[in-house]
């Protein structure tokens, strides 16, 4: 018993350290990241003060409760003796897609015993199929989302995702259905609160974190009594205690919920409404609570079941917190036990660029998450019949990553038509459309100095001036002259150009994203209802020079019809050197907006939830800067990249290693995540694994120096030197395809833009959570589904070449995504680097 206790112990005091290291995000490197899982000394609590506080953590699936398969991973296992999965279930008269989907989601809630089976059948356990869900005009894939509800109650991380193809056979799939006994509400309320185990200890993890605790082991104290959190607020009160960065705020509210009258008093002052239609997400008892302390604006509130990690199920509290504050910004996604009151899991939508943000710079006023586009009309243009050209842009060309690889030069605006019709500076709308003179549009709404949400309604936006019929954006930026001379320089001196180039830049990546699937149906950025599906509201706020701090840049993206929110910061990295400007770094905005981009497409538009910790957080990281590398690229022979140098004013960049494909030079592989919790150390090792298939696909299909698109107006010719032609994808196509792809999407002929593709199409494959394996199986699968597998092999030996071959595996998970990694490097027979 002794044993047991000090085990337990033990185990809550790395949970402790662990959060707290995740929570601060200081150091990308393994090696910093590691040296404060050995201590955490009062100075160092003191410290994590002047850094964004963001705690993202879960609670970790059994494997038998999480089961993910795709067209590859299914064959894979029949090869090598594996179970048979869901796959191989569905009869071949069923081929419309929602009844394939339907058809799996029914095979995966079977009980996984007899004792389930009998208990169940006195209740109900059914599922709701997303209203996100579309099928994909390019390729013809059917995207399929699923909701576990249980006695009418949703499952928080009860999902189930879909893929079928174009021949109505299902490519992927992946479940997180609860399959166990069936609880009722009775039944959870008498839970004991002893149960609750390691997670009582994540409850009060601020203990650590704001060292109020004196030393003692959250572990050690006595569960108080049940049904701490059966109340909402008293929920949303317990988590703001565990997660709000005011100490003051977390002291007093420690001492209240150590007493049921004085939290009784402290809900007393929370106002609880019924939510609206749009934010109740399919509960009829979803509320909204106003004045949480702490909080910016309404947090939402409604029941739900989460899984408990040990084949169970809790009651909990969904709550969405926005803490928007001028000493921090999050907005958090978390679920509260509804008897013990523990925090079970935190998910921040903001995620951040880098390592800190060591001071404020003014303290703005906070407004709600959601603004319609009628309020954005104070530069409403009466007018366009002047303007008979497209707008320019004085700006650092698409492609060049900061000011040391080329100067300003003016550009047109609107890479892709098809991308954005209207341009960049109209809504269209119902009755009529709205163009803007200014930096502001149907994709971005650019302007300086913002920090809150909806600072851009009084914030600086750049004006453009009609000059020989186009729109001209034309503003100095001295940043360059200063720096020649060593001088002091504020960048808000030269605002309105910064503003201007992270408009074009974001609008830019916005058109070569929708070209390559990231469209309205899957959740991209615009403010306008679109016919093809998605949901408008959400063109990306956007602030150039933030003045929430400096030396970082982070990216806000809730649910599709919210608007997501960027923010660059100035950089002061080095004594006596002129300021740099993180909207001059291509880099930088592309790692941002990318968080965007694989939030919204794994798991699907409407749940932001799926990256929020463990090797999905870390994967987020490292998805922003392989995409950020490839469209740098000038060359395709240069290796090393290094990211953030310019920013930095350091040529080895943020991160520890540059990204090379030489081993020695970037060393990382999937090991070396063993004992990292870290998002952006953890980011650097994936990027290194798809950097290392990039490379691949480049020195097998060569580099074209566009990745756009040729537009729909482009002539044959120019379209086939893009994309491989009709005949040319039949030379191709591996004899085990059958002479047929599962998707109809057209074939990019060059490995720097198939590698885009595929990157794209796999967050579209991966299950909601993903790890480094099936993030894996969904590429090889998004391969197979796109060329028929013609780059099967040479996947495999570039994964391989980063230990995750095909006996790739990890023992043992945490809250946080721990366990033990082991390197593989074998590949599938036929695939030896001799057959390549």
């Amino acid at each position: 018993m002794a044993r047991a206790t000090f085990a337990a112990a033990r185990l809550c005091a790395l949970v402790q350290l662990a959060l707290a290291v995740a929570a601060l995000s200081l150091v990308p490197s393994a090696a910093a990241a590691n040296s404060h899982v050995e201590a955490l000394s009062a100075a160092q609590q003191a410290a994590a003060h002047s850094h964004r506080r963001s705690l993202n953590f879960g609670v970790s699936h059994d494997a038998q409760l999480h089961s993910a398969a795709t067209a590859h991973s299914a064959e894979h296992a029949s090869l090598f003796g594996g179970a048979t999965t869901l796959l191989h279930a569905v009869p071949e008269h069923i081929t419309e897609p929602y009844a394939v989907a339907t058809h799996l989601a029914e095979l995966a809630l079977r009980p996984t015993s007899w004792r389930a089976a009998i208990a169940n059948k006195k209740r109900n356990s059914s599922f709701r199929v997303r209203e996100d869900s579309y099928t994909d005009a390019e390729s013809g894939l059917t995207y399929v989302y699923l909701k576990q509800v249980i006695n009418g109650i949703e499952v928080a991380d009860g999902d189930m995702n879909v893929v079928v193809d174009v021949h109505g056979r299902p490519l992927s799939y992946s479940s997180s259905f609860y399959t166990g006994e069936l609880p009722d509400e009775a039944q959870l309320a008498q839970t004991s609160s002893s149960e609750a185990g390691v997670h009582q200890c994540l409850s009060r993890r601020s203990q650590v974190v704001f060292g109020v605790s004196g030393g003692a082991s959250p572990c050690a104290t006595a569960a108080p009594a049940a049904h701490l959190a059966s109340d909402a607020r008293h929920a949303a009160l317990r988590f703001v205690a565990a997660a709000s960065p005011d100490a003051a705020l977390v002291s007093t509210l420690s001492g209240v919920l150590g007493s049921p009258a004085a939290l009784d008093e402290a809900a007393a002052s929370i106002s609880e409404q019924r939510a609206s239609a749009p934010r109740a997400h399919h509960s009829s008892h979803a509320v909204e609570l106003r004045n949480v302390p702490g909080s910016t604006g309404a947090v939402l509130a409604y029941k739900v079941y989460t899984h408990d990690g040990r084949g169970g199920l809790r009651l909990a509290w969904r709550l969405n917190v926005p803490m928007d504050a001028p000493q921090a910004s999050n907005f958090y996604e978390a679920t509260v036990d509804v008897v013990t009151g523990d925090v079970l899991s935190a998910n921040d939508w903001v995620k951040d660029m880098t390592i800190s943000r060591p001071q404020q710079l003014t303290a703005p006023d906070f407004g709600p998450l959601e603004h319609p586009v009628a309020e954005m009309a104070a530069d409403v243009q009466a007018s366009a019949d002047k303007q008979t050209k497209p707008p320019l842009y004085r700006v650092l060309k698409w492609g060049l990553n900061d000011p040391t690889e080329g100067n300003r030069t003016t550009e047109e605006g609107v890479h892709d038509s098809r991308a954005s019709p209207y341009g960049w500076h109209t809504v269209p709308g119902h009755s009529s459309n709205k163009t803007y003179t200014s930096t502001n549009g149907n994709n971005v709404k650019a302007s300086a100095f913002g920090a809150g949400m909806d600072d851009w309604q009084h914030t600086k936006s750049a004006e453009g001036k009609v000059v020989d019929g186009a729109l001209l954006f034309n503003s100095t930026f001295g940043w360059r002259a200063a720096n020649h001379e060593h001088a002091v320089l504020d960048p808000a001196k030269y605002a309105d150009a910064s503003v201007t180039n992270l408009f074009y830049s974001l609008n830019s990546y916005h058109d070569l994203l929708h070209r390559y699937g990231f469209d309205a149906p899957a959740g991209n950025f615009e403010e306008a209802d679109n016919p093809a599906g998605g949901r408008g509201g959400d063109a990306i706020i956007a602030y150039a020079q933030s003045s929430a701090g400096i030396n970082n840049a982070d990216f806000t993206t809730p649910p599709d019809g919210s608007a997501p929110r960027v923010r660059m910061y100035k950089w002061r990295t080095v004594a006596n050197a002129t300021d740099r400007d993180g909207d001059f770094e291509a880099g930088v905005i592309i790692h941002e907006m990318t968080h965007g981009l694989s939030t919204r497409l794994t798991g699907g538009p409407s749940d932001s939830s799926c990256l929020g910790w463990g090797e999905g957080g870390m994967m987020g990281e490292g998805w922003g800067d392989i995409l950020a590398t490839i469209i740098r690229r000038k060359s395709p022979t240069r290796d090393i990249y290094p990211m953030g140098s310019w920013v930095s004013h350091n040529k080895a960049g943020i991160r520890k290693y540059p990204y090379s494909t030489n081993l020695t030079t970037s060393p990382e592989t999937y090991e070396t995540l063993n004992g990292m919790w870290e998002p952006h150390a953890g980011g650097e090792v994936w990027a290194a694994v798809l950097y290392q298939l990039e490379e691949g696909l480049r020195a097998r299909h060569g580099w074209h120096p566009d990745l756009f698109p040729p537009p729909p107006h482009a002539s044959q010719k120019t379209k086939d030197e893009f994309w491989l032609s009709d005949e040319d994808v039949k030379k191709t196509l591996p004899l085990e395809a059958g002479g047929k792809r599962a998707s109809k999407r057209r074939i990019p002929r060059h490995g720097n833009t198939l590698a885009v593709q595929l990157i794209i199409d796999a967050m579209k494959l991966q299950p909601c959570r993903p790890t480094f394996l099936s993030a894996r199986d969904a590429l090889l699968t998004a391969d197979r589904a796109l060329t028929g597998g013609n780059n099967t092999c040479l996947l495999w030996n570039r994964f391989a070449d980063r230990g995750l071959g095909v006996s790739a595996r990890v023992i043992g998970q945490t809250p946080w995504g721990g366990g033990i990694r082991h390197n593989d490097k074998s590949v599938p027979n036929g695939c030896e680097k001799s057959h390549l």
